[in-house]
């Protein structure tokens, strides 16, 4: 099993979600998922939760290509909606 340099399993499923001017869920983040790495190809927020929404300048900003790893529980989303351009989500499990 491969480990990121957080000290985390990098899990075996990752998704990668088109993000536009609407807001755009993930799938359901995995049971054993409890950090999640994120990176987007645009300027984005993101928004984690049951039933997540995120919304322009109100939720978490995500510069364009930049890796963030944010703690997650399980059966959570994933939310993203872009600045200014569409572009692509990337989200990776990881687990303890």
């Amino acid at each position: 099993m491969a480990y990121s340099d957080t000290h985390f399993r990098i899990g075996a499923v990752s998704q990668a979600v088109a993000i536009s001017g609407t807001s755009a869920q993930s799938a359901t983040l995995s049971a054993d998922c409890v950090v999640v790495r994120i990176v987007s190809t645009t300027d984005c927020f993101v928004s984690v939760g049951a039933s997540p929404t995120a919304v322009a300048d109100t939720t978490m900003f995500l510069p364009a290509y930049t890796v963030d790893y944010i703690k997650v529980s399980p059966g959570q989303k994933i939310a993203g909606i872009y600045l200014a351009a569409s572009g692509t989500l990337y989200i990776t499990e990881m687990s303890s």
